[in-house]
């Protein structure tokens, strides 16, 4: 397996969670909560214990990032 970048990965990706479609990156399994609906998340994550990570601008927006990780602004933010 090659470690450079795929440029239409990259892009298959993107349309796939934005059309509410989950992803699987490196072991770990994606879906976009903004395109997902009730159904599509809880096949996703039926006992409802999955993590949140939204971008930092988003997260200072909704008033959730703590000190530590506004205090870079390019961070993503685990909620």
């Amino acid at each position: 397996m090659s470690d450079r970048p795929n440029p239409r990965a990259a892009a298959r990706a993107v349309d796939a969670l934005r059309r509410g479609w989950p992803i699987a990156i490196d072991g770990l399994t994606l879906l976009a909560v903004e395109t997902a609906d009730a159904d599509r998340l809880a096949t996703f994550d039926p006992p409802a214990t999955g993590g949140v990570l939204i971008s930092s601008g988003r997260a200072v927006t909704l008033k959730l990032a703590n000190q530590l990780e506004a205090a870079d602004p390019t961070a993503p933010v685990l909620v």
